[in-house]
């Protein structure tokens, strides 16, 4: 994996995009990235295992492009390469894309649709295709409630039942300044994504920004989860 030093070294070229990454802790977020512009994701999550046995570290490494931009709707695509994720390559290499649509520039809400997590092999291959609405309640307050499907064979129970379509449910708040933002959000369903979550996206510059969180699983046989990430604007 990419090392902290080579990270740091890149921001000295970074440009600046007046935008936070288009998902918080989980849920995606009604934004996107703005066409052209690049955004460079860095993941850890850690899981606290029951046992000796079983991986508990998961690394990411992501690249998301702005593709479509105009009046009321935009498009972003991406690719995240996780580790470890099944056996070959291909399984680690996932795919996501995401279209937004917002009536007006000022609108108080948006709605977002996409497919994530979708990989050629067949250990990695969740398949999640999603739509949500996000309502900006207040001037520092929105909420984002939505719909999940995903792949039978991958999102599963702890007994390895299907588990594969639920709810998502978010409230973020932000903070003073624009500094970031305080995050809860739920995933219905008893799958590997099914989570409680907790935490923080906060904005270090216009061209750093970093997540931090905290995930209480639905399903008492998967494990708690710290998940950080480092994003980069070009």
């Amino acid at each position: 994996m990419m090392k902290i030093y080579a990270i740091l070294s890149v921001l000295f070229f970074a440009q600046i995009a007046q935008a936070l990454p288009s998902n918080d802790l989980w849920i995606p977020s009604a934004t996107v990235m703005q066409k052209n512009y690049l955004r460079i994701d860095v993941q850890q999550e850690y899981t606290f295992e029951k046992n000796a046995s079983g991986n508990n570290h998961w690394s990411s490494l992501g690249a998301t492009l702005g593709v479509f931009e105009n009046a009321q709707w935009s498009m972003e695509a991406g690719a995240d390469y996780m580790e470890p994720v099944g056996e070959k390559f291909s399984d680690s290499l996932q795919l996501n894309v995401k279209g937004v649509y917002a009536p007006s520039e000022n609108s108080r809400w948006k709605s977002a649709f996409g497919l994530r997590n979708f990989a050629l092999g067949s250990d990695g291959n969740f398949q999640i295709l999603y739509g949500l609405a996000e309502v900006f309640t207040r001037k520092n307050e929105s909420t984002r409630v939505g719909l999940y499907f995903g792949s039978s064979k991958r999102l599963v129970d702890s007994d390895r039942e299907k588990s594969n379509s639920g709810l998502m449910f978010g409230y973020y708040r932000q903070l003073t300044d624009d500094t970031g933002r305080l995050a809860i959000e739920w995933i219905s369903g008893n799958n590997a994504f099914a989570y409680l979550l907790l935490g923080a996206h906060l904005r270090f510059a216009e061209n750093v920004n970093c997540v931090i969180g905290y995930g209480f699983p639905n399903e008492s046989d998967y494990k708690q989860r710290i998940i950080t990430r480092v994003s980069l604007f070009y």
